[in-house]
């Protein structure tokens, strides 16, 4: 509360331990609006709005190199990535950046959900095209074209149009409804099921946790359903919102696209059936990871 409130930070989740502490080193999503008060809080000495939020004199010796990093960055400060230039940096998992370059007065925030080989794109996008971009200190005239276009762009994200939805396979009907138990515990997850309806835009995924069990709706025309209640599963997830939308693959693999809302996470599973049994293929793209569980229908 005393650094969020006085910028106005609201909508945020943090990952916290069996006490209700933050982890304070991880798990934390806000906005990227949000970020970039942070940066900007920052840029301007620990002032926000006439108000000392944070001491300028922390600010000054955390954003100074005080050892040598020879990793991601040159140098390390308190909580701050430092180069030779003396920018400065947040940098967060799969992308989640906070650049501020004192030098020009600029802050630039990305979110991102890169992998491991993609992770200092951001900062090439800076250096090489921002930073080069800044060639006057004065407003740039309005873009009322520009805008629109941003504009029109994130209504395509916000609400996408549906697709036509293929008729279901014959292995569909076989598999509706059947709950698979699990070899072993994935993320949490003991049993899962499908359920499918002939002429329906949308499907069912079961889940059987330690915390119970789960019915989400899963869209079948390339359109995520979400499912806002908080999903108490393994901690490698967020309690936040959850998105899924699928379609099978050929006439016995159907792929499940499993969205932690704003997680830069990219989970899927791949549901291989075969009798009685199924193979559950679960990777989350960003970090690589990759499992392979085998389920059998419960008798």
């Amino acid at each position: 509360s005393r650094l969020f409130k006085p910028l106005g930070i609201t909508d945020v989740l943090w990952k916290s331990d069996p006490n209700g502490i933050n982890l304070g080193s991880s798990g934390l999503q806000m906005k990227a609006t949000d970020m970039g008060k942070i940066g900007y809080l920052y840029l301007n000495g620990g002032e926000w709005d006439g108000e000392q939020v944070v001491p300028d004199t922390w600010v000054e010796a955390s954003t100074r190199a005080q050892i040598e990093a020879g990793t991601l960055q040159e140098g390390y400060g308190y909580q701050w990535w430092v180069d030779v230039e003396g920018i400065y940096m947040a940098l967060g998992f799969a992308g989640q950046f906070i650049f501020v370059a004192p030098g020009q007065d600029i802050v630039v925030f990305f979110t991102s959900g890169l992998k491991g080989s993609d992770f200092g794109v951001p900062e090439s996008l800076l250096k090489q095209y921002i930073i080069p971009a800044a060639l006057s200190d004065q407003p740039l005239p309005e873009n009322s074209g520009g805008w629109a276009a941003l504009q029109s762009q994130q209504e395509q994200f916000a609400h996408p149009k549906p697709e036509p939805v293929p008729p279901l396979p014959q292995v569909a009907q076989t598999v509706s409804g059947n709950t698979y138990i699990l070899d072993e515990d994935l993320l949490g997850f003991e049993a899962i099921g499908l359920e499918f309806e002939e002429n329906v835009d949308q499907a069912l995924f079961r889940l059987t946790t330690s915390n119970g069990n789960l019915a989400l709706p899963v869209g079948l025309d390339g359109v995520f359903r979400v499912t806002p209640h908080e999903l108490q599963l393994d901690p490698y997830f967020l309690h936040a919102p959850i998105a899924l939308k699928g379609a099978w693959l050929n006439e016995d693999s159907f792929v499940l696209f499993f969205q932690n809302v704003g997680s830069p996470d990219d989970i899927r599973f791949q549901l291989d059936f075969e009798g009685d049994e199924v193979l559950v293929h679960f990777t989350e793209e960003t970090t690589s990871y990759a499992i392979t569980v085998r389920g059998r229908i419960n008798r």
